[in-house]
């Protein structure tokens, strides 16, 4: 069977019986997490953690997309070999990110080269140099850039607020200020094609985030964590605003489910519920955003209504 063959038979597997397909770009795994043995509650409603360890954690997190319709998912944790072991457990529904935390090394670059050429690097991220106290516009960060451009993977950098108190928590190094998405706009002067989403919709820096996307139509967003945890008032009104402003074609759902399984179908629920979308823009965010960015012309079929499955 030919490799096209091969792909559409696996997107049928995921698509069987999924009316609403939803596309999950922001997905973690976990070897170790101190949140586990704390047994921190769901911050979103507050309810006891429900999966106490990583393998837990992983099999929770394949439950929970198959639950919600999730038809394709990115896995970017921060460890290679728990993310191919939750990608082992699904691997029609799930896709390989990269994550990383500090100044790429040149060990990761190779790394990332190696994966890409595997097949196995859908994506570059999550991102996360802010929480070691590095800006966007670090010249170190360079060679992370240039091979993003060069691979023609989207990377999806950490961008805005850090949870509360985290400084206090971990990361001494973290500053509110170096997650203002406005210093990617030198980045994506240097590399005009290369195609960024900035996580977390770099909430709560909405106009430098709108600056942003107006002037560079590679940049897409997601509202991970933002469309769970956060307030529903103040998740309301910042996607509300990405609205008003036109980019309803480069919002993409990513749920950043962390070591809460169920955060993914909480955050799925908020677009659900949001009356200010219609059908269109609401497929559009949950499923069509993604397909048309990462290229997934596999899925196209996914909840073609009358289709048989």
């Amino acid at each position: 069977m030919g490799m096209f063959l091969l792909a559409a038979a696996a997107a049928a597997a995921s698509c069987t019986g999924v009316s609403e397909p939803v596309i999950d770009v922001h997905l973690h795994s976990y070897e170790h997490d101190g949140r586990f043995e704390a047994r921190v509650p769901n911050p979103g409603d507050g309810r006891p953690m429900s999966a106490l360890d990583g393998r837990a954690q992983a099999s929770g997190t394949v439950a929970a997309l198959r639950s919600a319709g999730v038809v394709r998912g990115i896995v970017g944790g921060e460890h290679r070999a728990s993310d191919d072991r939750m990608i082992a457990l699904d691997p029609d529904r799930l896709r390989g990110g990269f994550a990383i935390d500090n100044v790429p090394t040149p060990a990761e670059l190779a790394e990332m080269r190696s994966r890409h050429a595997a097949g196995k690097l859908a994506m570059i991220g999550e991102v996360a140099y802010q929480y070691n106290g590095i800006r966007h516009d670090d010249p170190r960060l360079e060679p992370l850039w240039a091979l993003a451009e060069e691979l023609q993977v989207p990377i999806a950098v950490h961008s805005g607020a850090g949870p509360s108190g985290i400084v206090y928590q971990g990361s001494p190094q973290h500053r509110e200020r170096f997650g203002n998405p406005s210093s990617l706009e030198e980045v994506l002067v240097r590399h005009p094609r290369m195609k960024l989403i900035i996580m977390h919709a770099g909430w709560p820096f909405l106009d430098d985030t709108v600056a942003l996307l107006h002037a560079y139509p590679q940049v897409y967003v997601d509202l991970g964590a933002v469309d769970w945890i956060e307030p529903r008032p103040g998740f309301d009104h910042y996607l509300q605003q990405l609205m008003t402003y036109g980019f309803g074609k480069r919002i993409l759902f990513g749920s950043d489910q962390m070591v809460w399984p169920e955060g993914i179908a909480q955050a799925i629920a908020r677009f659900r519920t949001a009356p200010y979308l219609s059908p269109a823009e609401r497929r559009d965010i949950l499923f069509n955003n993604a397909v048309r960015l990462f290229g997934w012309t596999d899925l196209t079929s996914c909840g073609t209504p009358g289709r048989k499955r």
